[in-house]
C-alpha cells in the first residue's frame, strides 16, 4: 500500500516538474523573468526528467 502511495507522489511531482516549468519562471535578471522554456538546455533538463519517471511508471 505504501508503495502505491509513493508512486503516485512521484508521478505526481514528475507532472508537475514537467509542467510548471512552462508557468513558472526559474529566477529574474534586471526585470527579466527567466522561464525553462527560454533555454534549451534547462528546458530538455525538465522534460527528461518528467519523461523518465513517466516511462518508468508506465513499464510496470
Amino acid at each position: 500500500m505504501l508503495q502505491r502511495i509513493q508512486t503516485l507522489y512521484l508521478l505526481t511531482a514528475a507532472v508537475l516538474s514537467g509542467g510548471l516549468s512552462h508557468v513558472l519562471s526559474l529566477w529574474v535578471v534586471s526585470g527579466i523573468e527567466e522561464f525553462a522554456i527560454d533555454s534549451i538546455q534547462y528546458f530538455i533538463l525538465f522534460q527528461a526528467s518528467a519523461l523518465l519517471v513517466a516511462n518508468f511508471y508506465c513499464s510496470f
